[in-house]
């Protein structure tokens, strides 16, 4: 069994429910949130080690989530699945 828990943020319910079964099976804890407010208050009461987030959601795209996540202090490791948005995360400052 793994020991990391994940955090899988994405407002698309068919990406989430898919990722998450692909984590389980793999022996990883999983929470889901479909948006990046949700995903905030669970990594806030849960003990998150990695955090896949989407980019493109209606509420806080992925930056917005992860900046928040900085602000708090988290320590963790985190993906954003992006399309073509990995050279504007690059430049972003987020994770400086």
């Amino acid at each position: 069994m793994n020991s990391l828990t994940i955090l899988i943020i994405d407002d698309e319910e068919a990406q989430l429910l898919s990722l998450k079964s692909f984590l389980k099976r793999r022996g990883y804890e999983i929470f889901t949130a479909q948006s990046g407010p949700q995903g905030l208050d669970i990594a806030q009461t849960n003990t998150i080690d990695l955090v896949l987030t989407d980019y493109r959601m209606p509420d806080w795209n992925g930056f917005i989530v992860l900046k928040k996540m900085k602000e708090l202090n988290f320590k963790l490791d985190a993906v954003m699945t992006a399309e073509a948005y990995v050279e504007k995360w690059e430049n972003s400052g987020v994770l400086k």
